[in-house]
């Protein structure tokens, strides 16, 4: 209850004293100009009775009904009807809703004359907006018993007149001034409640209005300043949750703290400055170490302890302390409780401030067996020392000796070298042997024929010769000419080659050059080999596929991989296939790929086929150095790439890429060193 409420708790409302004043207004003039103006009224009612009063009533409902109407007060709008009916003449009163039907009907029309019936229609209006109609019925048949009882009918004619003017006047205060009032004070109690985001709104200028407004300056004022206790709320709950978050952290990095100091494997103490470095906390391995308690450890020095075998040590440390506030690593004998010999420390220590207070946290950690192992190592490393010198004496006799064996081997390795590429000049001469063997033996078999003809035909001249004889000399001569031409024409032709092949092994000179010409020069070499192998050799070239590089290198590294193919591949096959396919690879390189249907290289082996002396068939007709020449004449001198590609079972397959135009010697050189 508000302190108000009780000194007013009797006092009447503003309702009631809307009522009672306008009653007062208005039965007051209606009792003092009653009486002159019934008898006017009467005068006018016998003329106008029935248009008049009806009209009236009509126009009375259709004003009273628009508020209620509009607020769907339907009691109202009854309670209207109500007083219109009290009327004996009014048969029938009807509000309608615009195009609803029926909002509310009094009274009825039943066993009345349809001409004793009256009947007005008047529009329902809101704020300038039809919004219904009302409808006055009245009975014309009781006026002229009305009139007979003229003071009877004015004083009733009065009375309606008083209450329909209270009823109006009450409507008008009730929507003007009580409703309003009533509409404020429910917002009123609704931002009492704390509900300040909905606005007032009021489209009235009035007092009222003003009252509105200045209740919404209010609710908005509260609003801001219950925005800002609710912020200053949530800052301080946020706060509050951090806080207590906060302390939540420390307590547990406190805990971890505690866990970790406590399992740590070295022996730590914390001492504090103000109370000259006595001991204010130990850890289990501490307390392990040297044997006392926690209890006992506690609030005392190490010098009351009598833990310092030489207590200058404890001075040292805390000097050091002052001055940086830390200690790196310092060695010092303590002693245990109840020890006869002292054990070596090495003592770390920092200064950290804790509130007001200065702490130091000491580690000391037992290295006497280490320092006990470095005194053993210390005598090891004297003991090592001399012997690492007679062994280093030993070595590099050692190294003496290898540097020789390797000056050998590289001796040996060269020499094998030349062997193979003597070996190499051997095949090819035995190969011009054979070439030219066939075409100079044709030769001089044509020669020594033309000879024996010749003769002959020097005896028949002697003796005369038959122009028969003459042609058919004549016939003989150009055949054997032509044979023995085409024979030598044959024999310079491999000469040529042969002497292209033997300058380009030789003398590893760079020259431009057709592919497919080099490979055939180097197959015709081979020729005898491959014939006498028993084996075939298809080659695949493509024309036109012009390179500038070393041809000798190129024509060693087939006859190397043909070789290699017969000696290796056919071991236990008597015909074989070897497949040479060569072609451009883009604009800048050429592929070369020789290939065989052999045995294959083992797994083991083909990650080595390259090493130098590396071989299957040492003493067997394998020297190990035929691939390796191949391998670094690819790499090095024609500047390319080459791989082998083998399963057991289904042959070998080398690829070579090499560029168009070989890199300069100089280029070679400087990549190898």
């Amino acid at each position: 209850m508000s302190p108000l409420s009780g000194k007013h708790a009797k006092s009447f409302s503003l309702r009631q004293i809307a009522v009672l004043a306008v009653g007062l207004g208005i039965l007051l003039p209606a009792i003092v100009f009653g009486t002159w103006s019934l008898q006017t009224r009467l005068d006018d009612e016998r003329r106008f009775y029935v248009e008049t009063l009806t009209n009236q009533y009509a126009d009375v409902l259709a004003q009273a009904a628009a508020i209620p109407l509009w607020n769907v007060d339907v009691d109202a709008v009854d309670s209207l009807a109500d007083a219109l009916l009290r009327n004996p003449d009014v048969m029938l009163v009807r509000v309608e809703e615009l195009n609803q039907g029926i909002f509310s009907e009094r009274g009825e029309l039943a066993d009345v004359p349809e001409a004793s019936i009256h009947t007005v229609r008047r529009t329902v209006i809101h704020q300038g907006e039809p919004i219904g109609t009302a409808t006055i019925a009245m009975n014309t048949s009781n006026v002229d018993a009305r009139l007979a009882g003229e003071m009877f009918s004015a004083i009733t004619t009065l009375t309606v007149q008083v209450a329909l003017s209270m009823i109006l006047v009450y409507l008008a205060l009730n929507h003007r001034v009580i409703r309003p009032i009533e509409d404020i004070k429910q917002e009123a109690v609704r931002l009492a409640k704390g509900e300040l985001d909905k606005p007032l709104y009021w489209s009235r200028n009035d007092e009222i209005g003003q009252l509105a407004g200045g209740l919404d300056v209010m609710r908005q004022a509260l609003r801001e300043v219950i925005g800002e206790i609710d912020l200053k709320k949530v800052e301080l709950e946020q706060e509050l949750e951090e806080r207590i978050a906060t302390e939540e952290a420390l307590r547990q990095t406190e805990a971890k703290f505690k866990t970790l100091f406590n399992a740590s494997p070295i022996a730590i103490a914390v001492a504090i400055r103000e109370l000259d470095y006595a001991v204010i906390e130990v850890n289990e391995q501490w307390i392990s170490q040297f044997g006392y308690t926690r209890e006992e450890a506690l609030g005392k020095t190490g010098t009351e302890l009598g833990v310092w075998a030489d207590p200058n040590d404890r001075r040292k440390i805390i000097d050091q302390i002052e001055r940086t506030g830390q200690l790196g690593a310092y060695d010092a004998w303590v002693y245990a409780k109840g020890a006869r010999d002292p054990i070596l420390c090495r003592i770390s220590a920092r200064s950290v401030e804790v509130g007001k207070q200065r702490m130091v946290l000491v580690s000391q950690q037992d290295i006497t067996a280490l320092h006990r192992h470095e005194q053993e190592m210390m005598q090891l490393n004297n003991l090592l020392e001399q012997r690492v010198e007679e062994r280093t004496a030993a070595l590099s006799r050692s190294n003496e000796d290898l540097r020789t064996a390797v000056a050998k081997l590289e001796q040996a390795q060269h020499e094998l070298l030349q062997r193979e590429k003597l070996a190499a000049l051997g095949a090819l001469v035995a190969g011009i042997a054979h070439e030219l063997n066939t075409p100079i033996g044709n030769s001089v078999t044509a020669a020594s024929t033309l000879h024996d003809q010749t003769q002959s035909f020097t005896t028949q001249l002697e003796s005369g010769i038959t122009r028969s004889a003459l042609d058919r000399f004549v016939e003989n001569t150009q055949t054997a000419s032509d044979i023995v031409l085409r024979n030598l024409q044959r024999a310079a032709e491999l000469v040529t080659s042969f002497k292209h092949v033997a300058v380009d092994q030789t003398s590893d000179q760079r020259r431009s050059f057709p592919l497919d010409e080099v490979v055939n020069e180097t197959l015709l070499t081979l020729g005898p080999c491959i014939r006498k192998s028993g084996h075939q050799v298809i080659k695949e070239i493509s024309e036109n596929v012009i390179m500038d590089s070393y041809p000798g290198a190129l024509s060693q590294i087939l006859a190397n991989l043909v070789n290699n193919a017969f000696i290796h591949a056919f071991t236990d096959k008597e015909q074989g296939i070897v497949r040479i396919e060569a072609g451009p690879l883009g604009d800048d390189e050429v592929m070369l790929v020789v290939s065989d249907d052999g045995c294959g290289i083992a797994p083991e082996h083909i990650g080595r086929i390259f090493n130098p002396f590396f071989t299957t068939r040492l003493g067997g007709g394998g020297s190990g150095l035929g691939l390796h020449i191949t391998y670094n004449q690819v790499t090095g001198m024609l500047g390319g790439k080459i791989h082998a590609e083998s399963e057991p079972g289904q042959g070998a397959r080398f690829v070579l890429t090499m560029p168009r135009i070989a890199p300069r010697r100089d280029d070679i050189k400087t990549l190898a060193d």
